[in-house]
């Protein structure tokens, strides 16, 4: 839906998500992530074309700069899987506060595990052998614009909706309630006005 979108993936780990699009040149990539994370990627997934890497935390505001100085009429998309949930709340307040702050116009796509997995302790299926800590979580997407009053929700799925023989029958019978199913988790998605 844009002419000339610039995607930045936000801790994007080993994602292969430009190779296997591919591209017709109209879209600029930028895949960030911790500089051991990059130093990895760029022997396993050389950096080609119009994707590029940036090795920075998200926590820093130095490489967002940079990308608005790049592109100053960019059309962004943010795309942050699987990260968010690994910090404290007022760390992801903060994150989200500065993307919106300096790419109005843009839209901010995350995945968030619910508050009721939070206090469970429960863990996604890929972590439970892991001794990584889920810090934070978000049931309710209109939480976020609360947050960050320039944020505004698109939309919040549950994940049943996606891919449905790919869950057993108990997990979709969850999407059929989906607040129910978004204390667990769900995927959320914003315009930055």
């Amino acid at each position: 839906s844009h002419p000339h979108p610039v995607v930045v993936n936000v801790g994007c780990g080993l994602d292969t998500r430009y190779q296997r699009i591919g591209n017709d040149q109209a879209a600029v990539f930028y895949e960030l992530d911790l500089p051991e994370v990059i130093d990895l990627r760029r022997k396993l997934i050389p950096e080609t074309g119009e994707d590029h890497y940036i090795a920075a935390s998200l926590l820093e505001t130095g490489w967002m700069d940079a990308l608005k100085k790049q592109h100053p009429e960019g059309q962004f998309i943010f795309v942050v899987e699987g990260v968010l949930m690994y910090f404290y709340e007022e760390q992801v307040k903060t994150v989200l506060k500065h993307i919106a702050e300096r790419f109005s116009g843009g839209e901010l796509w995350f995945d968030v595990c619910g508050k009721m997995m939070v206090k469970s302790g429960a863990k996604p299926d890929s972590l439970r052998k892991s001794a990584a800590e889920i810090r934070s979580g978000i049931s309710d997407g209109h939480e976020v614009e609360i947050w960050v009053p320039a944020l505004e929700l698109i939309e919040q799925a549950c994940y049943q909706k996606f891919f449905t023989e790919r869950w057993g029958t108990v997990m979709r019978l969850f999407a059929r309630f989906p607040r129910f199913s978004c204390k667990f988790s769900s995927l959320l998605g914003y315009r930055i006005k």
